[in-house]
């Protein structure tokens, strides 16, 4: 395809994103989702053969982290229709977004922001491996040659404050604040295990999987 074909279809696809999102069932879910995990292959040929200019690709990472707070079907694979699984399937995108070169040292940001509001948001603790798809965004930011180390750092330093907020009162807790800290733990977790099972990891990597591993041992 060439890099027109693919600007084509990279604004089809994030436009079926929109089809009749909020909803938390039905099948214009399977668009969505399927939209997003094609979209993923649109990210990684960026990557590889770029076709996106600055503006084209500060666009696709907004419509990503919009679409993932948007989305309200939090069904991972059904009996009667098999996957939908939407938050992995933009967490895939996400990661190969958070390898490109054109992404701002300010965007990074953004997207630790969009893995901590699905956190929140999702209204239940994963059970479909999407904690895994969003360690993976998280890594990949860690990888970068440009990754803010600082700014990952004050992230991580919020999380064992909110555990201890949603324990403050024990034995009465906040189940939406349980939801939400048990969520981002699953994501540490995930991140840490990749990273462990690495066979070398840069200076920043190590420093990163330290990191992670000092915020889980704060949350015991």
């Amino acid at each position: 395809l060439s890099p027109d074909e693919q600007r084509e279809i990279l604004g089809l696809w994030t436009a079926n994103l929109r089809e009749r999102v909020g909803e938390r069932t039905g099948d214009a879910a399977f668009l969505r989702s399927f939209s997003a995990l094609n979209l993923s292959i649109l990210a990684a040929r960026d990557n590889a053969a770029p076709f996106l200019s600055q503006a084209d690709f500060d666009a696709f990472v907004e419509a990503m982290t919009t679409y993932l707070g948007a989305e309200r079907d939090t069904r991972g694979y059904t009996a009667e229709s098999g996957w939908v699984h939407a938050t992995a399937h933009t967490a895939d995108v996400l990661k190969f977004l958070a390898r490109n070169a054109k992404l701002s040292v300010e965007r990074q940001a953004t997207l630790i922001a969009a893995v901590d509001a699905e956190c929140r948001s999702f209204g239940q603790v994963f059970q479909w491996a999407e904690d895994e798809r969003l360690a993976q965004v998280i890594v990949s930011i860690a990888a970068r040659p440009d990754f803010d180390a600082p700014g990952f750092e004050r992230w991580l330093a919020t999380i064992p404050q909110r555990r201890a907020a949603v324990w403050a009162n024990a034995p009465a807790i906040d189940p939406d604040g349980y939801i939400e800290v048990q969520n981002l733990t699953l994501v540490l977790r995930a991140a840490h295990a990749a990273l462990s099972m690495a066979s070398s990891l840069t200076p920043p990597l190590e420093t990163a999987r330290g990191s992670i591993l000092a915020t889980l041992r704060a949350m015991r």
